[in-house]
């Protein structure tokens, strides 16, 4: 009677132990995946405010007319013309740090690329703006989650240089 109940007790330990390394893994992998989506939905949130800005005239903050002739020009956008007034925006305005990454906008002539990034997770969202309408935003194909790219290679995330 002894040995079936510790056979019993050493099962029951087992098996504990087992649902407790798999609810670990669960926790980590659903941890990385919900930054993930956290940082893509503020990339695109910075990207609608791009378009936002490039649409609406000089007098209320938007782009220069000069400069919103041509359609996928983004020069001149910072992230404080987009709205973000807080202490996190760095002084040139094109990085943004908070709680889940950093932000990093590149406005050029040829349009606007937005990059998050989260160290901690290993995850990066980078979205291509080319003007103002749905089609001209895609997700960059480099995007990755828990420092995995898209074609399943693992990669090191790092923190653009201009927010550290």
């Amino acid at each position: 009677m002894g040995q079936s109940q510790l056979l019993l007790a050493v099962l029951g330990i087992v098996i504990v132990g087992i649902a407790t390394v798999v609810g670990i893994n669960a926790y980590a992998e659903n941890t990385t995946k919900s930054n993930y989506d956290q940082l893509l939905q503020s990339v695109m949130d910075i990207t609608v405010r791009a378009q936002a800005w490039k649409q609406s005239p000089e007098l209320l903050g938007g782009q220069a007319p000069a400069e919103r002739v041509d359609p996928d020009s983004f020069v001149g956008f910072t992230l404080p013309a987009a709205g973000y007034t807080s202490d996190d925006v760095t002084d040139d305005g094109l990085c943004y740090v908070a709680m889940e990454g950093a932000y990093h906008v590149t406005p050029s002539a040829d349009g606007l690329v937005v990059r998050g990034v989260s160290v901690l997770n290993q995850n990066e969202v980078i979205v291509d703006v080319e003007g103002v309408l749905d089609a001209t935003v895609s997700v960059d194909e480099l995007s990755t989650r828990g420092g995995i790219d898209t074609k399943g290679d693992a990669r090191e995330v790092t923190l653009p240089s201009e927010c550290e």
